[in-house]
């Protein structure tokens, strides 16, 4: 459900979270990253990507979840995300 975003962007991938959590954690403070999933890997993507998916890169559960989808500090704040990712696939 998180790939869906515009062609052409390129993301830093990682077979393991502990990986991608690793990459997403070494990368300057001003410079906001996701970490999300598909299917059985993971990936570090901007909040152009983001954006491109129809959510709001600065909606407040992006925060809840530590913008770590795989692994939600607040699995709520993820399936808000998750109904706001759907409606915005609905159009």
């Amino acid at each position: 459900m998180l790939y869906g975003g515009e062609g052409g962007v390129l993301h830093h991938w990682f077979a393991t979270h502990d990986e991608a959590r690793a990459h997403a954690a070494s990368l300057p403070e001003g410079q906001r990253s996701y970490l999300l999933t598909y299917k059985h890997h993971f990936f570090v993507a901007d909040r152009t990507f983001v954006a491109s998916l129809g959510l709001d890169p600065d909606d407040p559960d992006w925060r809840a979840i530590g913008w770590d989808w795989a692994r939600p500090a607040d699995p709520t704040a993820r399936r808000r995300l998750y109904a706001k990712r759907l409606a915005a696939m609905r159009g």
